[in-house]
C-alpha cells in the first residue's frame, strides 16, 4: 500500500509566508514541515523502522514519530526551565518534562496500533537534533530511561559520504541545521 502524508497548515501562516517571500522576489514552489525536513535529513533513505525524533531547541522540544521516512505524528513540549548556557546541564525539571511527553508519545503509538487492529511497531531509535541535541546529558537520561536506541542524528547521510567528504563543522553543531539541511534537499 502506498503511504501518503498529509500536513495541515492555517491559511494565515501560509499567506503571511507567501506575501514575505514574494516582497522579497522569490516564487515559492513548495512549503515543507518542520518535522518532514528533519526526517528527509536524518532518516536514512530505506529505513523502514520506526523512529522518534527529538529536536531539542532553545525552551521547546519537538518530538516526532516517523514511520519509515513518513511523519506519523507531531507534538511540541515548552520548556520554561530550559538553561540557555550549554555549559550548564538541563535540570531534571526539563529533562524530566521532556521524558514525560516522551513516555506519552510511546503509550499513544501503541495504542493506535491496537485501536487499528495493526501488528505493533514500536520506535526502535530515538534521534536526537536542534540546536541543543547534542547534550550528552539528554542522551544518557533517555538512553537509561528507554528500551529503544539512543543516538545524536547525522544530517548529511542522505547528503553525501562522510567518507568522500567530511565537512568543516563538529556533528554537534551540525544538528542545529537539520532544518535546513532537509529543505536543502530534492523532495522524493
Amino acid at each position: 500500500p502506498a503511504i501518503v502524508n498529509v500536513s495541515a497548515v492555517s491559511q494565515v501562516v501560509v499567506a503571511d509566508y507567501l506575501d514575505v517571500l514574494r516582497l522579497a522576489g522569490f516564487e515559492p514552489l513548495h512549503f515543507e514541515i518542520e518535522s518532514q525536513a528533519i526526517v528527509k535529513a536524518v532518516v536514512p533513505r530505506k529505513d523502514s523502522r520506526v523512529n522518534m525524533i527529538l529536536n531539542l531547541s532553545k525552551g521547546r522540544a519537538g518530538l516526532y514519530i516517523a514511520d519509515g521516512r513518513a511523519i506519523a505524528f507531531t507534538s511540541t513540549v515548552i520548556l520554561s526551565q530550559f538553561s540557555q548556557d550549554r555549559k550548564t546541564p538541563l535540570s531534571s525539571e526539563c529533562l524530566n518534562a521532556i521524558l514525560t511527553e516522551m513516555k506519552k508519545i510511546f503509550l499513544y503509538w501503541q495504542n493506535l496500533a491496537e485501536r487499528l487492529e495493526k501488528k505493533f511497531r514500536p520506535v526502535e531509535r530515538i534521534i536526537l537534533v536542534g540546536e541543543e541535541g547534542g547534550r550528552s546529558e539528554v542522551e544518557d537520561f533517555l538512553g537509561k530511561s528507554f528500551e529503544a536506541s539512543v543516538e545524536k542524528g547525522n544530517v548529511w547521510q542522505n547528503v553525501f559520504s562522510l567518507d568522500d567528504h567530511v565537512p568543516n563543522i563538529s556533528r554537534e553543531d551540525s544538528l542545529s541545521f537539520a532544518v535546513a539541511v532537509g529543505l536543502a534537499m530534492p523532495r522524493r
